[in-house]
């Protein structure tokens, strides 16, 4: 080691790095308040970001934090002034948010001006004439800031000590590939610090699922009267029910009352800026669930900010359960939920789950390839397996269900199988083999690119021992899996199959729910069902909450396939009594749920009852002039 390097480690080394929350109240600026330009004071206003901050520094064993907050809670002077002290301590930082024209707009208004007039740090900025700042990073004399939108692509190039996610509930894409690609960033580096910065979003989201498997810690303070610890909590809040002269609730009034009352001795904190500012000042996080080893999620609600009034919260509470009260509108109470109390929201109409406690509870051991038919046999009158498949690009999402005489269905296997071989389905055929599926047993979704759905559906067909043609509901049709297609009308609408005998006598059937269509590609005819998806999602939600009836093995980690099967919103649509199922955001992933619904058409197609009951198939033949 030369004299220079041996001279600059022991400079570095005897540097004085004071604690991250009291550096920030002396050199980070708030840019944008109404106040001038005041520092960050932490302890002034923003007590909740004190204990995220401080795992945020490399001396902290936490490596991976999520903030979770609502608007008004100073998000984007956090993520601010946590890149200042980054830069101070020479940690190469990735900043992440939605799009590039909002990480610009936040590096323009907020950061760089923050750091011209950081003290401590604005000499590290490159000066004029030298191309240090590119679009993707800003090269400053002691280490790189990068920038990234919210894409894969983009999370995939770099190597840092720090990587800051803003919003990721807004995110286009999976935002649990997001977060783990994110976090891979650090290359094993033992500092490596992450931090994920947004409000809340829906339950059963890959960001609720991320955020519920760390270690929880909710925000709270201690009664002026009793002393003791209690969280902000919605339950905690109350206010007056006062009706106008027309007997009809006054908000305005309802509101005017609100307050905050301690659930140990029932006192009574006045809403009022004093009150507020007491409370938060001696807030503190408590642990309400253990999770992930150095990964902690803290929830700041917007009742612990002391410029937030309790009673413009209760007033956009009550405006919004009034509004879902009078026209089934849900929008208004989630923004409520994910933006003020930071909690993930459930809807009224998503309140489902799997059923609990079935009667016969059963492993995945005992539905392997090589031990299902003992399993069936002993369970009931076994009429066969039924496989659904979702085609997404690259890959497939499977389901293979035992159907019963009954209507009873066991699942028997799920999984994601990588399209390996350009659409030939070879992974998928040797499955189908292992449980003997019959080729009209099988669904297969052909929203995505129909013409490669209509090969794979060819190249079952050319499966060894199967027949050249098939029985369905009486009508003979070419012996290969059914390609779906979602198809909107009210749910008691009948639909005509047209399945193609010949080409100049085709053959009409009736069918509830679904409309069939023989079509030609190249010499083979391939089967295309437009189902009336509404029924068949209806269907599939009601029949999951009975255990007994839509079994699953116990043994079987079930938390991706509940977020698929509930994450859709069954709301109203465009005409007066119709509805429709509803993607809360673009990258929800309900994959698995689409494999059911097709399983639970094919089971319909072949007279298996609906339990819940819709009864057999009444159908009648009919030629066609």
């Amino acid at each position: 080691m030369n004299s220079t390097n041996a001279n600059l480690i022991q400079a570095l080394g005897s540097v004085k790095v004071d604690p991250v929350c009291e550096w920030v109240q002396e050199f980070c600026p708030v840019i944008g308040s109404k106040h001038g330009v005041p520092m960050y004071k932490v302890d002034d206003y923003a007590e909740y970001v004190r204990q995220p901050l401080e795992d945020c520094m490399p001396d902290s064993p936490v490596r991976n934090i999520n903030f979770v907050a609502g608007i008004g809670a100073g998000k984007s002077e956090m993520i601010s002034a946590l890149t200042q002290r980054n830069i101070k301590t020479g940690r190469t930082t990735l900043l992440v948010n939605r799009t590039d024209n909002m990480l610009r707009k936040f590096l323009d208004t907020r950061l760089m001006p923050a750091i011209k007039l950081n003290r401590d740090i604005k000499h590290l900025m490159p000066t004029v004439g030298r191309k240090r700042v590119f679009k993707d990073r800003i090269v400053l004399d002691n280490m790189t800031l990068f920038t990234a939108s919210m894409t894969l692509s983009q999370l995939q190039a770099v190597s840092v000590d720090c990587v800051i996610l803003d919003e990721i509930w807004l995110a286009k894409e999976e935002a649990g590939e997001l977060i783990t690609y994110a976090k891979g960033r650090g290359h094993d580096r033992s500092s490596f610090k992450f931090l994920n910065v947004s409000q809340a979003s829906l339950a059963f989201s890959p960001w609720h699922s991320h955020a519920e498997k760390a270690n929880e810690f909710h925000f709270g303070t201690t009664c002026d009267s009793c002393s003791q610890h209690f969280l902000y909590d919605w339950d905690f809040v109350k206010w007056d029910k006062i009706l106008n002269e027309k007997k009809e609730p006054d908000l305005d009034a309802m509101a005017a009352t609100a307050r905050l009352e301690c659930p140990h001795c029932g006192h009574i904190h006045k809403d009022d800026h004093r009150t507020r500012s007491r409370l938060s000042a001696r807030g503190s996080y408590k642990q309400t669930s253990e999770g992930r080893k150095k990964e902690n999620t803290y929830y700041a609600p917007a009742l612990c900010f002391r410029g937030t009034t309790w009673e413009d919260i209760v007033m956009q509470f009550l405006e919004a359960n009034m509004e879902y009260k009078a026209s089934d509108r849900t929008d208004l109470l989630e923004i409520f939920e994910t933006q003020r109390l930071v909690r993930f929201h459930t809807p009224p109409n998503r309140s489902v789950s799997l059923g609990e406690d079935p009667s016969e509870p059963y492993h995945l051991s005992d539905v392997a390839p090589e031990k299902y038919k003992d399993f069936l046999q002993d369970r009931g009158d076994f009429a066969f397996v039924i496989m659904g498949i979702d085609c997404q690009k690259g890959h497939y999402y499977v389901t293979l269900r035992a159907h019963f005489r009954d209507g009873a269905r066991a699942l028997l296997h799920r999984s994601r199988v990588e399209d390996d071989d350009n659409g030939e389905g070879g992974a998928l055929i040797k499955l189908a083999d292992s449980y003997e599926v019959k080729n009209c047993h099988i669904g297969i979704d052909g929203g995505y690119k129909p013409a490669a759905t209509a090969k794979l559906c060819v190249n079952f067909a050319r499966r060894e021992g199967q027949p050249a043609l098939a029985q369905v509901l009486g009508v003979k049709v070419p012996n290969m899996p059914v390609m779906t297609r979602g198809h909107t009308g009210k749910s008691d609408q009948t639909w005509l199959i047209n399945v193609t005998r010949s080409r100049k006598k085709p053959v009409m059937r009736r069918f509830p729910h679904s409309d069939f269509q023989a079509m030609q590609y190249g010499k083979h005819t391939v089967l295309e069902i437009k189902m009336q998806t509404l029924h068949f999602k209806d269907q599939v939600r009601q029949l999951m909450t009975d255990a007994d009836l839509y079994q699953v093995p116990v043994d079987e980690e079930m938390s991706d396939y509940v977020s698929h099967m509930t994450m859709e919103i069954r709301k109203p649509g465009k005409t007066k009594g119709s509805h429709k199922y509803e993607k809360p955001y673009n990258s929800a992933r309900v994959d698995w749920f689409d494999t059911e619904v097709i399983t639970a058409l094919i089971a319909r197609m072949h007279n298996i009852p609906d339990p819940m009951g819709g009864g057999l198939v009444e159908a009648r033949d009919e030629t066609a002039d």
